[in-house]
């Protein structure tokens, strides 16, 4: 299926599917047309379908094949500092297509501190739309905001960034790691050595200070390349 344009689709994956609205927009501006084909994909199962039909109302899409959505051999959890709106809508859209498994909204002293349900809805939007613009077998999973006291990670390689640490290149080991970026203003040294004492290891591979979204996708990049060499 790669290379055939992905489509959120929250509903049943039957045989022959009737396309309105936003999904048959997006089929009109690609100017796809009778026999072309497109991907449906949910939290569940990846179809792949054919255009049977298309005037301006519809489209009607029969089904070739589906198989289950699958998660990958690794787990790539993301905690980031609450920041302003496009910084934070754009991290996670880039963490989705890096291939992040997990993203996790974090309240800090020099943070953002709310967070409402309808944020929530717009993170997992972005999530969605990144995992498919990656071609990723997966929809990366935005997880309630939680506390920093909060944190409990186990058997997990836990790596915090921060940038006025030791520059040292991360050292991952596992294929099961969780990063820390912190806040625009940067973790108080209290939340610094919080970290480290629930089993943080502390790291900054640059000598640039890099602004929190930044951080945030090329850290992963990192990581996931780096968990990647332990499959090989």
């Amino acid at each position: 299926m790669e290379g055939i344009k992905r489509f959120y689709w929250d509903n049943k994956f039957d045989e022959r599917i009737e396309i309105k609205g936003e999904i048959l927009n997006h089929i009109k501006v690609l100017r796809l047309k009778v026999q072309d084909r497109i991907v449906l994909q949910n939290e569940f199962n990846i179809g792949l379908y054919e255009i049977e039909s298309l005037n301006k109302k519809n489209t009607l899409l029969k089904r070739i094949s589906i198989k289950n959505s699958t998660r990958p051999n690794y787990r790539l959890i993301a905690c980031i500092s609450l920041m302003k709106r496009e910084y934070m809508d754009n991290s996670i859209e880039k963490l989705a297509e890096i291939g992040v498994t997990e993203i996790i909204p974090i309240i800090t002293e020099r943070s953002l501190r709310q967070l409402n349900s309808e944020t929530m809805l717009r993170y997992q939007k972005k999530a969605i739309f990144g995992s498919l613009q990656a071609e990723n077998n997966f929809i990366t999973k935005v997880m309630p905001a939680r506390e920093l006291k909060d944190l409990i990670f186990n058997d997990c390689e836990k790596i915090l960034f921060y940038e006025r640490a030791d520059k040292q290149f991360p050292n991952v080991s596992s294929t099961d790691v969780v990063f820390f970026i912190g806040p625009e203003g940067g973790l108080s040294m209290d939340e610094v050595n919080y970290l480290n004492k629930i089993g943080f290891k502390i790291c900054s591979p640059f000598k640039s200070v890099l602004k929190g979204e930044t951080a945030a996708v090329v850290f992963a990049g990192l990581l996931r390349s780096e968990i990647e060499k332990l499959s090989l």
